[in-house]
């Protein structure tokens, strides 16, 4: 069973997951929408335990609330102009679940300010790869206190709330369940992303990058015979010859060398502090597991 599978509406692909993301565009006839819609929630609603709708144009949310649907689980890439209409939409916004994606036009800086925003409009955000490998020490070390030690706001911030999970889990000996390859959903044989022609890979990132396993038109649909599948699958096995320091680093369990794995001379040093002072502040969440 896949965990997450990207999918624009018009693709019927009949597999179990436990969470789809269907992309919905702009349209220009209402009623067709609306069919489209209705038959897309109800194909995937027998193969899916959360179905999440991406909005490419924010806008769409008010023509979902004008045709009464309520309570979907949205999602959107956030930008000055989407910031904008989070505020022209406020009365409305608690008719759905909400999460906006943090990416690489978000200046890091301003990621605590963002959050707090978005935190009070009721908004849950989600930081993507490309934007937390920006993050500077400083910035961190201000994302920590700001917003990990804070027990309420880190709840709705991912994967800022893993992170304290993970630390609830090591203290109390429980196994580590995730490593940030699926916190960032770039784990093979987990996580599939679709692109409207067709293209199946594992993650947005990669699509982003034109890294790809296979096309749905393809005949021979193996995924494991790509150069992505391949030097995804090969990593961990070579991490002792490729990179002998993360293979015997104490934060390896969450990291999986994750944050090494596209440049092996990131520095690694922020986000072990993090983890540390997470742990040494623990205290914080004495009151309320985290997990």
């Amino acid at each position: 069973m896949f965990s997450e599978v990207n999918l624009p509406q018009n693709i019927k692909l009949s597999i179990d997951s436990e969470k789809k993301v269907v992309r919905l565009d702009k349209f220009s006839n209402i009623v067709s929408f609306k069919s489209k819609l209705d038959k897309t929630i109800e194909f995937y609603s027998k193969n899916t335990k959360f179905i999440y709708f991406y909005l490419s144009d924010f806008s769409i949310l008010k023509t979902l609330y004008n045709l009464k649907y309520k309570r979907l689980n949205i999602v959107f890439n956030l930008n000055e102009k989407n910031l904008k209409l989070l505020k022209e939409y406020k009365d409305f916004l608690k008719y759905f679940r909400l999460t906006a994606i943090l990416d690489s036009v978000i200046k890091p800086d301003e990621i605590v300010m963002i959050v707090k925003f978005l935190h009070s409009m009721g908004v849950k955000s989600e930081i993507t790869y490309d934007l937390f490998k920006t993050i500077s020490k400083e910035d961190l070390e201000n994302i920590t206190n700001e917003i990990i030690l804070n027990k309420e706001l880190v709840k709705s911030v991912e994967p800022l709330f893993s992170f304290t999970n993970y630390i609830y889990r090591k203290k109390s000996k429980k196994p580590i369940d995730k490593t940030l390859w699926d916190l960032f959903k770039d784990k093979i044989d987990r996580f599939s992303y679709i692109t409207r022609d067709g293209y199946v890979t594992i993650s947005k990132r990669w699509d982003k990058r034109s890294r790809y396993l296979f096309n749905l038109d393809e005949a021979n649909q193996t995924q494991n015979s790509s150069e992505l599948y391949k030097e995804l699958d090969a990593y961990e096995q070579n991490l002792f010859f490729k990179n002998l320091e993360c293979a015997m680093c104490e934060s390896y369990e969450i990291c999986g060398a994750y944050l090494k794995f596209e440049d092996s001379k990131y520095d690694c040093e922020p986000f072990k502090t993090m983890l540390d002072k997470i742990e040494k502040n623990f205290d914080v969440f004495k009151e309320e597991k985290v997990a």
